[in-house]
């Protein structure tokens, strides 16, 4: 009686959370690839065998972690976006890569993708390559836009990137949440495919990691549920354990190096499981095999390391945090007050030079006499009287006076 009640109560759950367990991964909504998506070398094109260490990790570059924090897709409930988290945990990576760890460390916003790129997927499934092509024409925010809640909303100006007030500063009949006027979004520059093929799929793949980051690799989940793995083991099956057949693709992954233990060589991968799955979000599979289709179908993308910031949302200005209507600050605006009693001796020196400014431009006698007696003994001084005269107004100088 205890079994088909907790059936039941799965079975309640699931279909609450609007996801059906399935394959994440849908080949059906792969977009097609065109070649002015690749703008740069391919890796493999100028990395030699000679170049790739036998052993390579993002996780561990002298000593240093370029990973960025593992992700579940599997809270607050279940959602089938393996693609969508696969993808974002590659792109966040490679940012961190690519900006040599300077500056904030960027996650780029799940929910906003799944709200908004349907094209690439939903909690029922979708691709890697398509968040890849979708990144490329929408652009991104960083997570503190919208926060995963595996569930798609609409899409709109608020689904793509909210904020909300504080309920004892609203107004009669305002929504306590509205939609981030001015925020900064991440564009993908180029993305495509680790070309594949026969003896070649290993190297083209760890060259690829190796100088640009991690990829996005298509796989067969099989061997990693209903207890078939074990942590620390290193996946090895040659078929599908579960009914012996050859590996079909139902999940999304990403690589981030390699590794041998033993003697048997494998592929360092993140899961978006969560950080108690596996070895802390990670798991090992053996190399040079395609076990799990893991040298099949692989992918990269380079963001551009810059965001673009504008005003992608209506305006927020009666909000209680708003974002947009900056405005230009004029030089006066960050020049030391001149209006007051106490610099007026500053004042008075900012108009002498002004004078030698004047005099300079008339007489070439007078810019060596200004040499011999002012700029050479006090060039510093000069620089910043220059910059006060640049930013000062012959009427400003006489108010003051």
């Amino acid at each position: 009686m205890s079994s088909a009640f907790s059936l039941l109560r799965l079975a309640v759950f699931v279909a609450a959370s609007g996801a059906e367990a399935g394959p994440c991964y849908r080949k059906d909504l792969k977009p097609e690839h065109k070649p002015e998506y690749v703008k740069s070398p391919l890796p493999h094109s100028y990395t030699t065998l000679e170049d790739l260490p036998s052993e390579f990790s993002w996780r561990n570059v002298s000593g240093l972690d370029w990973t960025t924090p593992p992700i579940n897709q599997h809270i607050p409930t279940y959602c089938g976006s393996c693609w969508l988290h696969g993808a974002v945990s590659t792109l966040n990576d490679r940012l961190k890569i690519a900006r040599r760890g300077v500056g904030p460390q960027v996650m780029l916003s799940r929910q906003t993708a799944l709200n908004c790129g349907g094209e690439a997927g939903s909690c029922n499934g979708g691709t890697d390559v398509g968040l890849f092509k979708w990144v490329m024409q929408n652009g991104l925010p960083g997570e503190t836009c919208q926060q995963y809640v595996a569930k798609e909303h609409e899409c709109s100006a608020l689904g793509r990137c909210m904020n909300c007030d504080a309920p004892s500063m609203l107004k009669p009949g305002e929504p306590m949440c509205y939609a981030v006027q001015r925020y900064a979004k991440y564009f993908v520059e180029e993305w495509g495919p680790v070309q594949m093929g026969e003896n070649v799929s290993v190297h083209n793949i760890k060259a690829e990691i190796f100088r640009r980051g991690p990829v996005t690799c298509n796989i067969d989940a099989d061997p990693l549920v209903q207890g078939r793995y074990r942590r620390g083991d290193i996946v090895a099956d040659l078929v599908r354990p579960s009914d012996g057949k050859p590996f079909e693709t139902d999940h999304v992954i990403s690589v981030v190096g390699w590794g041998v233990d033993g003697g048997v060589k494998y592929w360092t991968v993140r899961n978006s499981w969560g950080e108690y799955w596996g070895e802390d979000g990670f798991f090992r599979v053996l190399m040079g095999k395609n076990v799990i289709n893991i040298e099949s179908d692989c992918n990269w993308a380079m963001l551009a390391v810059d965001p673009v910031v504008d005003d992608f949302g209506p305006s927020d200005a009666d909000r209680l945090f708003p974002t947009g209507g900056d405005k230009a600050v004029s030089p006066a605006a960050t020049a030391p007050p001149l209006a007051s009693s106490t610099n007026a001796a500053w004042v008075a020196t900012v108009a002498i030079a002004c004078v030698a400014v004047a005099l300079v431009t008339v007489s070439a006698l007078g810019l060596k006499r200004l040499r011999r007696r002012f700029f050479d003994a006090r060039s510093p001084m000069l620089n910043d009287l220059a910059g006060q005269c640049a930013q000062t107004s012959m009427a400003d100088l006489g108010a003051t006076a």
